[in-house]
């Protein structure tokens, strides 16, 4: 058989493939991880009588938040530890910007990077502790006073609410 025809051949033998694999014919595993769920979305928020700054102060300001593969964390240990960079102590890290929608303080987010900055949408299942902050002035570091979160998540719902917050 010629090379044109034999590399011919070949491609549609891997088409084949391909399509049987999606089609689940063939029981190949086309999930990135069986152990792997996805992100789910977060939403944050901060009202006046948890912080004087989750009001109209905290408007445009970022939330930082980061989530590691523990159940038993402690954020204001790691968040004093982190630096400026939330990366260098979670697996996985993100940041939105807030608005005061009038009675709350609001942010969302569904973006997250690993510790390489590299963006992901899926994550090994288990128990996370996610720690965040709101950045009243805007250093990327948590200072005394400013508003701090920690929840333990699971991600067994696709929303998850984090409205449990006080002052670091």
């Amino acid at each position: 058989m010629p090379a044109d025809q034999a590399g011919y051949a070949d491609r549609v033998k891997l088409l084949i493939l391909v399509a049987f694999c999606l089609t689940g014919l063939l029981g190949c595993d086309t999930s990135s991880s069986s152990n792997s769920i996805d992100f789910p979305f977060f939403d944050f928020q901060c009202n006046f009588s948890q912080s004087s700054d989750c009001s109209a102060l905290g408007h445009n300001r970022k939330i930082l938040a980061g989530l590691i593969f523990s159940s038993s964390a402690q954020c204001n240990q790691l968040l004093s530890a982190s630096g400026s960079d939330l990366k260098n102590i979670f697996e996985f890290s993100s940041e939105s910007t807030t608005e005061f929608t009038g009675l709350l303080l609001r942010a969302t987010t569904s973006t997250w990077v690993d510790t390489e900055g590299e963006t992901v949408t899926t994550a090994p299942s288990g128990t996370y502790t996610l720690c965040s902050y709101l950045d009243t002035n805007e250093n990327n570091l948590i200072d005394s006073g400013e508003p701090f979160s920690q929840q333990s998540i699971d991600f067994s719902s696709l929303d998850q609410l984090i409205d449990q917050w006080e002052e670091f």
